[in-house]
């Protein structure tokens, strides 16, 4: 008949000599595991194991393999190599990591959209001449005098705030705002 496995409790064992003894039979396991993977398989293991005194300092440490030279090189492999290795996210990193490129995507877009719907400049304006351009800009300060009259009017009439408040007025020549006017409404 075989022998029946009890399997201990995970938690700290409070009999000390009985932590001890389970101390070394675990960690003589766990490098004999090691030896038989590096063995077996032909890789590379590295296992470090500081043991605790009773007087709370801990004991120099027992390694697999025994020799230094052996344990750095592992370690400074994997040091070399764990650069390399891409950085595991959550899903709630992923998805802000997405959220934030879908933005950026987005402001992109909107840029692009609004440069060629309300471009800054006309090409055609290009071949004025400079009291083309002069009379351009005299035309278009009357319209929005014009405007601001009007606008003005309207909310004198319902009582509300005049746009004119906030907003400062370009020029200030009636005479365009009464050609404008009567070239508009005639």
């Amino acid at each position: 008949m075989g022998r029946r496995k009890t399997k201990l409790a995970l938690e700290l064992i409070q009999d000390d000599k009985a932590r001890k003894v389970t101390f070394r039979k675990r960690k003589n396991g766990l490098f004999k595991k090691a030896f038989e993977l590096t063995t077996l398989c032909d890789v590379k293991v590295c296992t470090i194991v500081y043991e605790k005194k009773s007087e709370g300092k801990l004991a120099p440490p027992q390694t697999f393999p025994a020799k230094f030279e052996e344990v750095k090189e592992i370690i400074d492999k994997y040091k070399s190599n764990s650069s390399k290795i891409k950085k595991v996210q959550n899903l709630a990193d992923f998805y802000a990591t997405q959220t934030m490129q879908v933005k950026k995507e987005i402001v992109k877009l909107r840029t692009k959209s609004y440069e060629e719907k309300y471009p800054t400049w006309d090409d055609r304006l290009n071949e004025y001449s400079l009291d083309q351009m002069q009379e351009l800009l005299n035309n278009l300060e009357a319209k929005i005098q014009a405007a601001h009259k009007i606008h003005n009017m309207m909310m004198i009439d319902s009582k509300k705030p005049a746009i004119q408040d906030y907003i400062p007025p370009m020029v200030s020549e009636y005479p365009l705002i009464l050609n404008f006017l009567s070239n508009s409404f005639s």
